[in-house]
């Protein structure tokens, strides 16, 4: 456990999810230091980066505020293009599995909301919108479905 950027905020840094065939499958979970606000989602941020580049601690301008406002707040990588492969579909595979981690061990282990709002830029934008319209396509999803289903409750792509 490191201390967050701000005093007031945890993070939990380099948490391990399962994604089948996923490469650099780990995520980080920013949460108040005296504990998520009451009733409030948890926020899925995915970074932005052109889908070869970016990582789960870019863009703190963007999620921390709401860390601040007491918010938990997931952040992840996923796994990126290179020259020898793309990423898609397998980085929708990896932010399903996120979403999995999250209404599994997230809501068990580090008080995260099974409600998730998600949010990202660039390519994280794009995945934000794969998220928000493919609950319940198989494709998409390898992984057994968590008790609450892939579906999220609100998508802010930027």
């Amino acid at each position: 456990m490191g201390r967050g950027i701000v005093a007031d905020t945890m993070t939990f840094e380099n948490i391990p999810y399962y994604s089948p065939d996923g490469i650099d499958t780990l995520l980080d979970v920013h949460v108040p230091a005296d504990g998520a606000a009451l009733n409030v989602p948890t926020v899925l941020f995915l970074h932005g980066g052109g889908w070869y580049s970016g990582d789960k601690s870019d863009s703190p301008e963007l999620w921390m505020p709401l860390v601040e406002e007491g918010y938990s707040v997931v952040s992840c990588n996923y796994t990126l293009s290179s020259e020898m492969s793309p990423s898609y579909p397998q980085a929708v595979h990896d932010v399903k599995a996120v979403v999995r981690w999250i209404r599994t061990i997230g809501t068990s282990k580090y008080n995260c909301s099974s409600t998730i709002v998600v949010m990202g830029p660039s390519a994280g934008g794009h995945l934000t919108e794969m998220l928000a319209t493919t609950s319940g396509v198989e494709i998409f999803e390898p992984l057994p479905s968590p008790a609450t289903g892939y579906k999220v409750q609100a998508a802010i792509p930027f």
